[in-house]
């Protein structure tokens, strides 16, 4: 991870425990991410939460310099997580905790994870074009949404599983034990985003204005 020079010490701090017990706890997807996340130079960011109005977002840093990396480099997932940054909120630390910084790292990790990929598959597009990877944004947000009730189930701390709840994410079996709330989920895309397995919004790519590699003219002539 690479920080944003204006992000304070103990933001900083935050985000590099949230990664830490997110390697240790997460199951082999969260893990993963983390991991790449780590490694990578994925930018973190930290604005104050009426700037952003949540707890996080995740985009690409700048689409015309990764379009230009895209049509000239290829790049595998590590790199690519370097075009891309998570901005958080002031809120994740400062009033939610670890709470706050694990699960936002969760979610947002995994839309930083899936923009990477869309940004690497693209600069194979001529050598792969079956390996293109895209996403709606439907499916963006539920693959988070599960991953998020996975992670904080997984946690099963009171206060967590009380996000869960609250978030429709999580519910409570006869025994009063939580569990991902794949129900409540599809609820949420629908209230939260107006979206369903219908009506499944915007392509991922052309949300972030990237563009597939493609052959260039004189390639097509004397290839």
């Amino acid at each position: 991870m690479k920080f944003d020079s204006k992000v304070e010490t103990k933001y900083r701090d935050a985000i590099e425990e949230a990664v830490e017990t997110i390697l240790e706890k997460g199951n082999k997807q969260q893990k993963n991410v983390a991991r790449l996340a780590k490694e990578s130079d994925l930018l973190i960011r930290f604005v104050p939460l009426d700037e952003i109005g949540c707890s996080g977002v995740t985009g690409v840093i700048d689409n015309n310099k990764t379009n230009e990396r895209i049509k000239n480099e290829t790049l595998d997932i590590r790199e690519a997580l370097g075009e891309v940054h998570i901005t958080f909120s002031d809120w994740c630390w400062d009033v939610a905790g670890q709470r706050g910084c694990q699960g936002t790292m969760v979610h947002e990790g995994l839309h930083a994870y899936d923009f990477a990929k869309i940004i690497s598959t693209f600069s194979k597009a001529e050598e792969e074009p079956e390996n293109i990877y895209d996403l709606t944004l439907y499916e963006l947000e539920h693959r988070a949404a599960v991953t998020s009730g996975d992670y904080l189930v997984r946690i099963g701390k009171s206060d967590f599983i009380d996000d869960g709840l609250k978030l429709n994410l999580v519910s409570l079996d006869a025994d009063g034990k939580p569990f991902v709330d794949m129900e409540g989920i599809k609820i949420r895309m629908q209230n939260g985003y107006g979206l369903n397995e219908s009506e499944q919004g915007v392509i991922i790519s052309k949300m972030l204005g990237l563009k597939p590699r493609k052959e260039g003219f004189f390639s097509k002539l004397f290839g």
